[in-house]
């Protein structure tokens, strides 16, 4: 069973999508001092929150390196891909102008 990371690591404080990831994983390994944690979640998560998850995981667990692995969605690639396919949509009716904007219209 997975849980979200602000229930996992309720003293976790910063705020971002990373909170409502699911942790899948977690694996502490004591002699090489590592953490691999692999989350899974249907939202952008910036590089600036996992920096900062890093370094808190870091703290939390004394250890000199950790690794995290994300993994998304299906939900969040259909979103990313329409988001995609929009933009390209309207690059192409902004570069048809307004007689063929026109044309498309009617």
């Amino acid at each position: 069973m997975s849980a979200v990371v602000k229930d996992a690591f309720k003293d976790y404080k910063y705020q971002g999508n990373l909170l409502d990831s699911n942790v899948a994983n977690i694996n502490l390994f004591k002699k090489s001092k590592k953490v691999e944690i692999d989350l899974e979640s249907d939202k952008q998560i910036e590089t600036e929150e996992i920096s900062i998850f890093e370094d808190y995981l870091k703290d939390k667990f004394e250890v000199g390196e950790v690794k995290i692995n994300i993994r998304y969605s299906a939900y969040y690639h259909l979103k990313e891909l329409q988001k995609n396919e929009c933009q390209k949509l309207i690059e192409e009716i902004d570069n048809a102008g307004v007689h063929d904007c026109a044309r498309v219209q009617s």
